[in-house]
């Protein structure tokens, strides 16, 4: 029964947000990772400082592949 309640609960502070970001027309990071939390139905919290990181270390071997072979 606590798991009903529970997803009750956040079932409804994900529609709070998603109505909040519609009557601002942006979105914070914070928002976007509960909605992101939610729809992916995963129990981790996405960190916006490790998506950067990882894209950057991306980007930086990109760089150098192409810097190296082309």
């Amino acid at each position: 029964m606590m798991m009903q309640k529970n997803a009750d609960t956040t079932t409804d502070i994900v529609n709070n947000v998603k109505n909040t970001i519609n009557t601002r027309k942006y979105a914070h990071a914070d928002e976007i990772s509960l909605l992101w939390q939610h729809a992916m139905k995963s129990p981790h919290m996405i960190s916006w400082g490790h998506v950067m990181l990882i894209a950057l270390i991306v980007a930086a071997i990109i760089t150098v592949i192409s810097t190296l072979f082309f």
